[in-house]
């Protein structure tokens, strides 16, 4: 609602002249005119009636002045209200049409340019889109705002540095005008990724080395250690890169391991049929945790080596002794040579002996490190006879793993013949 300046009352528009007084002033114009018509009605009987007796008739000055003074007096009056009549839409062509009338009842020449042009009439905005117009307004206000708020947080959260000595508190950038307290702001927590523990795949031994003797037919089986990080449980199968060999074997294709647990697979290998030569067979060992998921390091590679040697041999040189001796003096010494094959353990240990006491050695045992021993044989003619003595060396060896060697020959005849 509005007030209106002519009475001071509620008006529904915004208006210097309201209904109210729009009708107030037309009743009493209306009155003002039927009074004017009455008294113009009277002088022009009178104005008759003098006529009708011969008088001459007065200039009326009153009547010749009285439109100038309306036409001063009325022309601001009647232009004031034409403009407020044209903000509450009301069309004043009722009041200009009777003034027409009334001045050519009086005989009284019209007055031009009585009322001035109107000004254009003023557009009132409807009140729903100054409402309209007034909530868009402020939503964006309030967005321009928290877009500020927003932008000057995150300016001041990358700007800041810690300050020595002040724990709680930090320095922001000299290019923020303002901040709140550092006790006012409160740290945004972001959402870390939890870390997904990756397994790995351990084992005590990524090679397996085996060496035998032609014909040998046992070997000791060798160990390898299954385990995960973590002590977590885990499955494990294993699967030869190739076709499985006949001459390995293995104690178990696949398992499951518990938590805190470990899988011991056994190695063994037959080397008895083989001929000497080297044998490699790789194997892969694939791990798996609970969800099925491969532990890091899997497949594991795993190689065996097997190598096949000829039979170790300990060769002896010569193969017999022949002594000559007189009744007073004895015979000279000779030596045995002994070397062994290439497919021997190092170091292999001998001892030999003689079924002749007459027969002695400069040492009856020794140590071969691959560069060879030799043996003084001495033959004594003492309290001999003249004649012939036969005798027998005999030597013993094993190698560095205990294995018995082979000499060759297996005795070494000795002849001793005692001259006069």
């Amino acid at each position: 609602m509005h007030q209106c300046l002519s009475c001071d009352r509620l008006c529904d528009t915004s208006s210097a002249f309201c209904d109210a007084c729009r009708v107030s002033w037309l009743e009493g114009r209306a009155e003002r005119a039927q009074d004017e018509q009455s008294g113009s009605e009277q002088m022009q009987g009178e104005s008759g009636e003098k006529e009708a007796e011969g008088m001459p008739l007065p200039v009326p000055e009153l009547a010749l002045a009285e439109p100038q003074v309306k036409q001063q007096s009325s022309a601001p009056l009647v232009q004031d209200d034409l403009r407020s009549l044209e903000t509450t839409s009301v069309y004043n062509a009722d009041v200009v049409d009777g003034m027409d009338e009334q001045r050519s009842k009086t005989g009284v020449a019209q007055v031009t340019n009585v009322l001035a042009v109107p000004p254009p009439p003023r557009r009132v905005m409807p009140r729903r889109v100054r409402r309209a117009l007034l909530v868009f307004c402020v939503v964006g206000a309030l967005a321009l705002l928290t877009d500020s708020l927003l932008l000057a947080l995150s300016i001041m959260r990358h700007h800041a540095q810690p300050i020595a000595g002040r724990d709680s508190q930090s320095v922001i950038s000299a290019q923020v005008i303002s901040t709140p307290p550092p006790a006012t702001r409160q740290a945004i927590p972001t959402p870390s990724a939890q870390p997904t523990t990756a397994y790995t795949l351990s084992l005590s031994s990524s090679h397996l080395a085996f060496n035998a003797i032609k014909g040998q037919a046992n070997l000791t089986p060798q160990t390898v250690v299954l385990s995960a990080s973590n002590s977590t449980a885990f499955s494990w199968q294993v699967a030869p890169v190739d076709v499985l060999p006949a001459w390995l074997s293995l104690s178990a294709m696949r398992g499951k391991v518990a938590a805190g647990e470990t899988a011991n697979l056994v190695v063994g290998v037959q080397p008895a049929t083989l001929e000497p030569g080297t044998y490699t067979a790789n194997l892969l060992i694939k791990a798996f945790d609970n969800r099925g998921k491969a532990l890091v390091g899997s497949p594991g590679p795993l190689t065996v080596t097997l190598g096949v040697h000829p039979p170790c041999v300990l060769n002896v040189s010569p193969s017999k002794l022949d002594f000559t001796a007189l009744l007073v003096s004895a015979p000279t010494p000779q030596t045995l040579t002994l070397a062994e094959s290439a497919g021997c353990s190092f170091p292999v240990y001998w001892q030999v002996s003689a079924d002749a006491s007459w027969v002695t050695f400069s040492s009856s045992s020794g140590i071969d490190m691959e560069s060879g021993n030799a043996i003084i044989v001495q033959a004594s003619s003492a309290n001999k006879l003249i004649g012939s003595y036969t005798a027998h060396i005999t030597l013993q060896a094993i190698d560095s793993s205990g294995t018995p060697v082979a000499v060759s020959p297996a005795s070494i005849t000795v002849t001793l013949t005692v001259i006069g």
